[in-house]
């Protein structure tokens, strides 16, 4: 893209405008994130109360009181949770700072919280603002926004004139 393809950029920054679409994507992903955290942590306060019912994956694999599956299972979890809540945040920032490689990073992260249905029905809420703030980075507004962060982080190279005239020796002037 050209620069005058390219987004607008701010006055008191001279960076790059943020769309609206940007604002929005972010806000999605903090709140995958604040689901799947909401999530974990419902998970760790149900389990004390019933362990084998806390999430949908311990229902699957029911485990005896103090035992090392029970550990192996809440260590599980907390990486179920960690895992997608990880890519969200590396999207999210990613893309608010303008790095068009967020765009795959939000792909992933897509695909990241399709293990919230192991924890609970509040996990669920992640898979569809990931994918929402998937679908935005993806927008034209979107590759504007990354197009004029690149030409900022990469400008073309400046070249100087051509020397036209070259005296060996003393300078006309010092004659």
């Amino acid at each position: 893209m050209s620069e005058a393809e390219v987004a607008v950029l701010n006055r008191r920054t001279n960076e790059p405008r943020r769309p609206v679409v940007m604002w929005i994507a972010a806000a999605c992903y903090a709140l995958a994130v604040a689901s799947l955290g909401t999530s974990l942590a419902t998970v760790y306060w149900d389990s004390v109360i019933e362990f084998n019912w806390s999430s949908w994956l311990a229902v699957q694999v029911p485990t005896g009181l103090a035992s090392l599956e029970r550990v192996l299972l809440t260590v599980a979890l907390t990486l179920v949770a960690l895992l997608p809540s990880i890519a969200c945040v590396i999207a999210g920032f990613y893309a608010w700072a303008g790095y068009r490689w967020a765009r795959w990073a939000a792909i992933i992260a897509v695909v990241a919280t399709g293990l919230a249905r192991l924890l609970n029905v509040i996990a669920l809420a992640a898979i569809p603002l990931a994918l929402a703030g998937m679908i935005l980075i993806w927008l034209p507004a979107s590759q504007r926004f990354f197009a004029a962060w690149y030409l900022r982080r990469h400008p073309a190279p400046r070249y100087a004139p051509p020397v036209t005239e070259v005296y060996y020796g003393p300078l006309p002037r010092y004659r």
